[in-house]
């Protein structure tokens, strides 16, 4: 990315987890402006530096998680989402054809059964 491209914006989501961190560290590092998104607040307001913006969307119920994401997303409007991680993947799936255009993510059917070990078994 050259200095004069204005800088893509990446939405990590889960970006407390191992991957999470070491995918914001890539990313910012790449010249992407990353922003992060988790269910639950981080104890003493850690984050990684190289995070430019950080939201807490309510978890305790996973509909009003997922609105919660999908108004983050119409808020923000990243170049790209990066779902970590089940909850993240799920909400995701489930809002494919919303945030299809970001996120490469996988059909709410396709999900479920890769989910499912006893589904994903059968097949």
């Amino acid at each position: 990315m050259t200095t004069t491209e204005a800088r893509r914006t990446v939405l990590v989501i889960n970006a407390h987890s191992g991957s999470g961190l070491a995918s914001v560290k890539a990313l910012a590092t790449a010249g992407y402006r990353v922003v992060t998104t988790d269910f639950a607040r981080l104890p003493f307001g850690l984050r990684s530096r190289y995070t430019s913006a950080h939201y807490v969307v309510p978890g305790t119920d996973e509909s009003v998680f997922e609105s919660s994401l999908l108004d983050l997303v119409d808020r923000i409007r990243p170049d790209v989402l990066l779902p970590l991680g089940t909850r993240g993947t799920h909400a995701a799936s489930r809002n494919r054809e919303r945030v299809g255009a970001i996120a490469n993510v996988p059909s709410l059917q396709a999900f479920l059964t890769a989910y499912d070990k006893r589904a994903c078994i059968a097949e």
